[in-house]
Formats: C-alpha cells, sequence, structure tokens
C-alpha cells in the first residue's frame, strides 16, 4: 500500500519547498481516499462526497433486488417442477441443486471479468440487466399456456408433462437468471472498495459491511418468503414470478442511481495473467533448484508503482516449487532487448500472490459440503414439509414460507452479533474484529451438523406417524417443527457464511478480490452440484427392485430420515476436516495485526 501513497503522493505536490510539501500531502490524504481510488469523472476520490455507507445503500439495494427474485423463484421451483411441469420429486430436486450449483458458480466468471477487464461496476450492472431479463423469460414460461403443460382435470387423473420445447425455454430462462447471477461477488468487492482501509474510522465499518450485506440478503429473502411465496402458491407462479422481475428490474435502477458518488477502483493488471506467468515460469524451470536463500530470488518489487502485484511481499516457503519462476538463470533475458522474459522470470510478490491463492484451497475445500446442506432448504426441507400439516389455525402456511424462519433468525443473531457478541470478543481478544474469520466458519459449520441432526429427527418421527398401509397420517405432525433446523441454519449461516465471504474477500491478493469473494460462492456452487450427485448415488443404491428408494414420489414409504442421517454424518466429518485445515492456515500480516485503537 505505501507504494499508492507514495504515487498519490507525487501526483498532488506543487513546485514549493519540502515542508509545504509535506503540509500539503498532509491536508489532501485528509481530503482524498488513500487507496488509490477514483471518482466517476477519473479524479481522486473525495471522502466526503464520494464512499461510505451512504453508497453501500444502492449496492446493497441491488444486491437485495436480485435476492429476492432468485429466492421467490428457488423456494418454489421443486413445487413448480412436480405440480405446474410435472417432473418426479427426485429429478426435481436434482435440478434445483444443479439450477443453484451453477448460480454460484457463474459468480467465478463475473469475478474473473471484473478483476481482469471491466472492473467491478461495469460488470455488476452489466450481470444485474442480464439477470432482470431472465426473471422476464421465466415469467413468459409461467403465463404464456403453449410454454408449460395443461392443468390436471383432478388429482386423480394423469397429468401430461411438460414437452421438450417447454423444458427447453423453461430451463433457458432458469440459466440466464443464473449467468446474472454472477455479479454477487463483483457486488460484495464494490461495496467493500467504497471503505479506505488506511482510514481508521472507515476500516471499521468495512468491518461491518459484510455484516450488512449478508443483512441485505435475509431481507430480499424474507420478502421473497413473506410475498413472493404466498403470490405463487395462492394466485399463480405467473404473478408471483413477474413480481420478481419487477423487483430486480427496481433493483439495476438503484445500482446505477449510485453512478455519481460510488468510488471506482483503477484497472491496472491482470491478476489471472500474471498467475498463468508464474504457472508458465516454474514449470519451465521445472529442474532448477530453488537456492537456499531468499534474498538471491528475483525481489525487485515496488519498482513499478503502478502495478500492484510489484508490491512488496514477504517471501515464504510454502509452496517452494513456485519459487523456480522468481530463480534466476542465464536463459532468462532476451538477448535482443536485455529484458528478463516474463514469461520465464517472475518476482517473489508475483509468486506470493499465487502462493496466497493456492493456500486457501484447503479452506476452500471444506466450504462445499456446508454448501451442500445449506442448499436442504430449498429442496428436501421443502418436500419434507409439504408431507406435514400446513395449516397454524385458519392459517395455511406453503411448506417454503418456512425459509422466512431463517432469514428472521440471521436477521436476529446477525443483530446480536453486532451488538452484543462483537464488542465483547473485541475487549477479550484485542482483535478488532472480535471473533476470527476462520472461528466464525467453524462455529457455522458445527450449527450446520445439528440442523442437520434436527431434520432427520423430525423425519423420523414423522415416519412414525404413517400407518402400515402408507396413508398420510404424519400429516397431522405440524410444519411448525420445522423451525428448529431452518434456525440452526440461520444461525450458522451468520457465522459460516458472512465468515467465508469476508475470509476470501480479505485473504486474496490485492487486484483479486471479487475473485477471492467469488471462491465462497464457487464452493457453494460445488456443494449444490455434490447435493445433486449425492441423491443421484443414494437413489441408485437404494432403489433396487422397483422399490422407489430412500426419496420415492410419495416420501412416506421412504426413508428421508436415512438420508438426513448420512448428510449429519458428512457434515460431522467436515468440521474435524476444517478444523484441522484451520488449524495450520497463516493469515496475511495485516489480518494479523489488526487490532483495536485500545490495545
Amino acid at each position: 500500500m505505501g507504494s499508492t501513497l507514495k504515487s498519490n503522493s507525487q501526483s498532488y505536490r506543487h513546485e514549493s519547498d519540502s515542508d509545504a510539501e509535506v503540509s500539503l500531502d498532509t491536508s489532501l490524504y485528509s481530503i482524498y481516499t488513500s487507496d488509490g481510488t477514483l471518482d466517476v469523472k477519473g479524479n481522486p476520490a473525495i471522502k466526503s462526497s464520494t464512499g461510505g455507507s451512504w453508497t453501500t445503500i444502492c449496492i446493497l439495494g441491488c444486491q437485495m433486488g436480485l435476492t429476492s427474485a432468485n429466492f421467490g423463484i428457488s423456494y418454489d421451483l421443486v413445487l413448480y417442477m412436480t405440480r405446474v411441469l410435472n417432473q418426479g420429486n427426485a429429478k426435481s430436486t436434482t435440478l434445483v441443486n444443479v439450477w443453484n450449483g451453477v448460480t454460484n458458480l457463474t459468480c467465478l466468471f463475473g469475478a474473473i471479468v471484473a478483476d481482469s477487464y471491466l472492473g467491478d461496476y461495469v460488470t455488476s450492472g452489466t450481470l444485474c440487466i442480464i439477470a432482470f431479463l431472465g426473471t422476464v423469460l421465466i415469467t413468459l414460461s409461467a403465463t404464456i399456456s403453449s410454454l408449460k403443460p395443461t392443468p390436471c382435470v383432478n388429482e386423480t387423473s394423469v397429468c401430461p408433462r411438460a414437452t421438450s420445447a417447454q423444458l427447453w425455454f423453461f430451463n433457458v430462462a432458469l440459466y440466464v437468471i443464473a449467468i446474472g447471477n454472477g455479479s454477487q461477488p463483483c457486488l460484495v468487492a464494490f461495496g467493500a472498495d467504497q471503505f479506505d482501509e488506511n482510514d481508521k474510522h472507515e476500516s471499521k465499518k468495512k468491518h461491518s459491511y459484510f455484516n450488512w450485506y449478508y443483512l441485505s440478503l435475509c431481507l430480499g429473502s424474507l420478502i421473497a418468503g413473506l410475498v413472493l411465496v404466498n403470490v405463487e402458491a395462492k394466485i399463480g407462479f405467473g404473478l408471483g414470478f413477474g413480481l420478481s422481475a419487477a423487483i430486480v428490474g427496481l433493483g439495476v435502477v438503484v445500482f446505477y442511481g449510485g453512478t455519481p458518488i460510488y468510488r471506482y477502483r483503477r484497472q491496472r493488471h491482470n491478476p489471472f495473467g500474471e498467475m498463468a506467468k508464474v504457472l508458465v515460469a516454474a514449470t519451465c524451470k521445472w529442474n532448477v533448484k530453488v537456492p537456499e536463500d531468499s534474498r538471491l530470488l528475483n525481489n525487485e518489487n515496488g519498482q513499478d508503482s503502478t502495478n500492484q502485484w510489484c508490491w512488496s511481499n514477504p517471501h515464504t516457503k510454502r509452496f517452494r516449487f513456485l519459487d523456480k519462476a522468481a530463480t534466476v538463470t542465464g536463459r532468462d533475458w532476451s538477448a535482443v532487448t536485455g529484458r528478463a522474459n516474463p514469461w520465464r522470470l517472475c518476482t517473489v510478490a508475483q509468486v506470493e500472490h499465487l502462493k496466497s491463492i493456492l493456500s486457501l484451497g484447503p479452506i476452500w475445500a471444506s466450504i462445499i459440503l456446508y454448501g451442500t446442506m445449506f442448499g436442504q432448504m430449498s429442496s428436501f426441507f421443502v418436500l419434507q414439509g409439504s408431507f406435514m400439516n400446513t395449516h397454524v389455525g385458519t392459517f395455511n402456511i406453503p411448506p417454503a414460507t418456512l425459509n422466512i424462519v431463517d432469514v428472521v433468525t440471521v436477521i436476529i443473531v446477525t443483530f446480536m452479533y453486532q451488538s452484543v457478541m462483537m464488542p465483547f470478543m473485541v475487549r477479550l481478544t484485542n482483535n478488532i474484529q472480535g471473533l476470527t474469520h476462520l472461528q466464525r466458519i467453524g462455529v457455522g459449520q458445527l450449527l450446520t451438523v445439528l440442523a442437520m441432526a434436527c431434520a432427520a429427527l423430525l423425519e423420523w418421527e414423522r415416519l412414525q406417524l404413517v400407518n402400515p398401509h402408507g396413508n398420510a397420517a404424519a400429516a397431522n405432525l405440524s410444519v411448525l417443527w420445522q423451525i428448529p433446523q431452518y434456525s440452526l441454519i440461520g444461525a450458522s449461516e451468520v457465522f459460516a457464511y458472512i465468515g467465508q465471504i469476508e475470509f476470501f474477500y480479505d485473504q486474496a491478493p490485492e487486484g483479486a478480490q471479487s475473485f477471492g469473494a467469488a471462491l465462497s460462492f464457487s464452493a457453494m456452487a460445488l456443494g449444490n452440484f455434490l447435493g445433486g450427485y449425492l441423491v443421484t448415488f443414494l437413489q441408485s443404491i437404494t432403489g433396487y427392485d422397483g422399490n422407489g428408494g430412500w426419496i420415492p414420489q410419495n416420501i412416506d414409504h421412504g426413508h428421508l430420515d436415512y438420508y438426513f442421517w448420512v448428510l449429519t454424518f458428512l457434515s460431522g466429518i467436515n468440521f474435524i476436516y476444517f478444523l484441522i485445515v484451520a488449524s495450520s492456515y497463516h493469515y496475511k500480516q495485516s489480518q494479523v495485526d489488526e487490532r483495536t485503537d485500545d490495545a
């Protein structure tokens, strides 16, 4: 960061004596941001008129709109596929898991485009517009009669399934929405960029920003659960999906409304191109011996203050193979230009940036199974609830509405963590964040183990009420008994989900923060893919002789409780793995040294 300050200082200086220059620089640093961000006109950003909490309202408002639409569609997607498109339970839940996975996986695409080419602002706005177009398409799929099967005459009749053309149009709409959802990590990083880390006051706000970011997701989910799901259940899917499209459109307008007051980072390099150079250089010199003295490596950091990848970065002994890229040999220089070939000789800083990405791998792997557990709320939790008593007095609660419990829990626990737990932990640990990122993730992962166990116990109890003839006597069990499992998932999100987003953003190399945030979403994506594969695998080994397996069309005849016990076991093993890899992880120096002003 020092080189950036130096660069800014040079651009602000006027011709005068040295004492006046120092005074001027100090004055300008109190007016302008010191992290190199610019205003919409390309000038150095002024703190008082750009960035800060007010600008994040526009960004989080857009994110809330995207989340409302996404959850408004995904919460009832299983029911839409089984009751409107007339697809099977296993096929529908697998498609939902795959779609959720692709939706999160596109975040990597968005992050790479943002970090390498277009920047967070342009990428976020463009992808949000694409998401809006996708919601319009799915609204057409649910409203135009030729794009959906003929409705069933009654419950006993054979319902016609959707044709290939109808399924094709429906899937195109879904995956256009998935592409648009790639804006998520860009919005996260763009919002975090509105705070100057070199300013103590703004730095504290930046740590709270990630909690408010996730709170915006929960408010969007709350709108989906309270409004959109009920509209879809009581009026129709067409109107519900149409409202989703309108909300996304409003979010896009709000996002662009903040354009004059945003802070923007200048695109200076392609971090993924730099990573590729390190890999190629190390591979080309696979047989070169790395010197024991790291001072002999190509350590020309800081020569180019405009390139973030040249900032000083201390050498580490991890991934020693990559040090070959910075090992100097006689073949590294061009005979024509006399300069080093960048594909054969890299700096220590470039090597260490790639190392920092690779060191996130073990933690990233532990997030995958958490994504599988998280995905149960929009699939098997809803399916389980649909076979329970959904009436509370005179009110009928659509099974997907129970996702509100998750949202309310997140809101309550977030406020408790922000106002009670975090201040207490700050005083206890002298760390400005209270719990470290990995500690938060660990607490969240433990809560998911308990959530899956609750779901398994509830399903076991429900199946005990099913009589031998398979009649739905279990429907007398109130759907409200699902509240504990939804609440535990909600509490886990405050710790694990928020913690992992902030962890990957904070630990990613400079200039690749969107990619860092996308790592969290990509792990969740693979978790959804794994969930779909797990269902298919379990059905293949339990559905012999045509008995329907653990998850038949009528789950009263199956063993969904066994499936939940498998998830409980897997999440427990994953928690132990996380403890092992987290205990050996070393934070970036800035993370270790963060302390409160009172320390």
